[in-house]
């Protein structure tokens, strides 16, 4: 009887110590997991490939970049538009987290802002459209490499401007 008081008491004694002891280790359980949830800076291998194209329902025939090539049909379908021209296009390596420059055209301009890649084997991709000084559109979208995200900007003359960006290990053969 003895003992299992002595026992007892000596649990009462360092309950707190225990408690914050086991605190302290499912607090730091809690931070890894959260930060294996969260997306990883991306690597360096990353390349960014960004494309300004001018959507118009002009009789000119279609012009559409070689990474573009086979995305003619389907562009017409949903975006509605039978022609479009190149404005400008540019492929950079994403090497940092700061805001870098993907493509411009003129007063247009196209930042990626954030490119974090996820467990599951996509990206999500933070942009910055800026015509001029003023900020148009700032959005974030999660894409696959070698799959193209097409966004809808601004009217502009007679059609659209199309935002196109595609991710790839290295889009140069």
């Amino acid at each position: 009887m003895k003992a299992r008081i002595r026992e007892i008491g000596w649990r009462k004694a360092s309950a707190p110590a225990l408690t914050r002891r086991y605190r302290r280790f499912y607090q730091l359980v809690f931070c890894g997991a959260l930060c294996l949830g969260f997306a990883a800076p991306v690597q360096a291998s990353v390349r960014a490939w960004g494309c300004l194209l001018y959507a118009s329902n002009a009789d000119t025939a279609l012009d559409l970049p070689p990474p573009l090539a086979h995305y003619d049909v389907p562009l017409r379908r949903f975006l509605g538009y039978s022609n479009y021209r190149v404005i400008a296009q540019r492929e950079i390596a994403v090497e940092n987290q700061a805001e870098n420059l993907l493509v411009s055209a003129g007063a247009l301009q196209v930042l990626l802002t954030s490119l974090s890649s996820s467990l599951d084997g996509k990206y999500l991709v933070g942009l910055l459209f800026v015509e001029g000084n003023k900020q148009v559109m700032e959005t974030q979208a999660k894409v696959t490499q070698g799959s193209p995200l097409f966004i809808r900007g601004p009217d502009w003359r007679d059609g659209q401007i199309i935002i196109v960006v595609m991710l790839a290990p290295s889009l140069r053969s």
